[in-house]
């Protein structure tokens, strides 16, 4: 491991630890016993029907971007299905390697260009993200009408600093910053471009650096290119709605829906409030996903916090034993042979 992945693993394991110490600090170990003695367990079967619905559709849209280049390249859905299912795993470990070690799976398997395929794996997050703010914005105008709630969760700093953001002078001000800037990178760009006759080291790599950019920005403008946009729309919306049902299920296990009438609507505020747990820098999720998680279910549903962290702590431990699985059983039952040490070879020789 190199220092710089060390360093983000120490710092990973400090946020999640942090979060985790928040999540647990006011609940009783016995009510967390107690709701783990009275859990059914016939929802993890679905449970992982689903999860395995969902990352397959991934595999899917992520296909589309692929057949969107123009290199002809059109890796197979079980190599994106195994290289997402290696990306989740990875992201337990450290935080982010899962973007880089999925598309250096695919990559090594079906040939191809790194930067491009990662251009890919960026896109793809993109598209995520804008659909999770959206999902966001709709929760906090529609679902949780209590303004202290969403305080009381994302926490005052954080609610202070989006109103800072999202003030119309400001946004104003930012994209004349980003404008300023895409002029300056065409001055330098220019400047450079006319003295390569005399390149010097700094030129060299600058030029280097630009190629790199030039093959990753064709894969995020791939999106423009989508041949189907009915698969590519219809499996986005597969994997968000998997997302919620991974969130419903577990109701069953606890008796929320007839004891608290917890549905699909709730679950929905979770699976988002969740998956900005989860995007944190912390290990897989761990502590930010309980946190985040836990305070929904107690401040908004009301649900007590013995109860309510228990379903954190169970749904995160379900959730990672079927991607350990998944993906133990997708690579080895794979076409291709590809260890996990030569992955991190391959990483190793990058850097």
């Amino acid at each position: 491991m190199s220092i710089q992945n060390f360093g983000k693993f120490i710092i990973s394991i400090i946020i999640g630890g942090l979060f985790l110490w928040l999540a647990l600090r006011n609940v009783s170990l016995s009510e967390v016993q107690e709701s783990l003695q009275q859990m059914s367990y016939g929802w993890i079967p679905f449970y992982v029907l689903v999860t395995l619905m969902a990352h397959y559709s991934r595999a899917v849209r992520w296909q589309q971007l692929f057949e969107a280049q123009e290199d002809n390249r059109l890796p197979s859905k079980r190599t994106l299905f195994n290289g997402v299912m290696l990306g989740y795993l990875l992201n337990y470990a450290i935080p982010r390697l899962g973007e880089l070690s999925r598309a250096v799976y695919v990559t090594r398997i079906e040939g191809g260009s790194n930067s491009k395929t990662l251009g890919t794996v960026f896109l793809e997050r993109i598209v995520d993200t804008v659909m999770l703010m959206v999902m966001l914005l709709f929760i906090v105008f529609f679902f949780v009408s209590d303004p202290q709630a969403i305080r009381s969760i994302f926490g005052e700093d954080t609610v202070d600093l989006a109103k800072i953001l999202f003030d119309p002078i400001n946004v104003i001000l930012v994209t004349v910053f980003i404008l300023l800037g895409l002029v300056l990178l065409w001055l330098i760009n220019k400047t450079f471009m006319s003295n390569t006759e005399n390149a010097g080291l700094f030129t060299t790599a600058y030029l280097k650096i630009k190629e790199i950019l030039l093959l990753f920005s064709e894969g995020l403008l791939s999106l423009r290119l989508v041949r189907n946009w009915g698969l590519f729309i219809g499996s986005t919306i597969l994997i968000w709605f998997g997302y919620v049902l991974l969130a419903y299920i577990p109701f069953w296990g606890f008796d929320m829906v007839s004891v608290y009438g917890l549905g699909m609507r709730e679950a929905f505020v979770i699976m988002v409030v969740s998956a900005i747990g989860v995007a944190l820098p912390s290990p897989g999720g761990v502590g930010t996903y309980h946190w985040f998680v836990g305070q929904t279910l107690i401040i908004v549903y009301m649900v007590p916090s013995g109860l309510a962290m228990t379903y954190a702590i169970v749904t995160h431990a379900v959730m990672f034993f079927t991607v350990v699985l998944i993906t133990v059983i997708t690579l080895v039952f794979s076409e291709r042979s590809f260890s996990l040490f030569q992955l991190l070879k391959i990483q190793k020789n990058k850097e």
